[in-house]
């Protein structure tokens, strides 16, 4: 576990440095094209992993009525170890410190979002985007906010 924990701040360090570029390890409200880019356009889905299921069949309402497409069924989970699942990495096995650093690089997802925040963690919605932020895509830095429509 100590090994992990090692590996994995040092995965939060070069994300801080920006030096890690995987699309999953990107915020989400920075992949969001800037207001305007799209006159007439709204968001009509954001999806959450936490109530995937429910959430899939939702987009697959919003498919079909909009396009006319015949959503599939959620693929079944193939490797999920039930029993030993938050063993090795989970926020509670988190120092606090790094889990702050961690809120901070994904704020403007858990506030644009409206996503819960860790207990351990302390995020101040109310200020301005961070648009220093090494996870958003390039064309977010641009934009000062992205509403989602309510």
């Amino acid at each position: 576990r100590t090994r992990m924990l090692k590996y994995f701040e040092s995965y939060i360090s070069n994300l801080e440095k920006g030096e890690c570029w995987a699309s999953h390890s990107r915020g989400q409200r920075g992949r969001l094209p800037p207001p305007g880019t799209y006159p007439g356009r709204v968001i009509d889905f954001v999806g959450d992993l936490r109530t995937l299921s429910g959430d899939w069949e939702k987009l697959g309402k919003l498919q079909k009525q909009n396009f006319g497409i015949e959503w599939p069924s959620l693929p079944k989970p193939q490797r999920v170890n039930v029993k030993r699942f938050h063993e090795l990495l989970n926020v509670s096995l988190l120092p606090r410190v790094l889990a702050q650093r961690i809120c901070d690089l994904y704020r403007d997802d858990y506030c644009c979002f409206k996503l819960p925040v860790p207990a351990v963690c302390s995020i101040d919605c109310a200020a301005e985007p961070t648009m220093d932020n090494p996870l958003l895509a390039p064309h977010a830095k641009a934009a000062p906010t992205t509403k989602l429509q309510e």
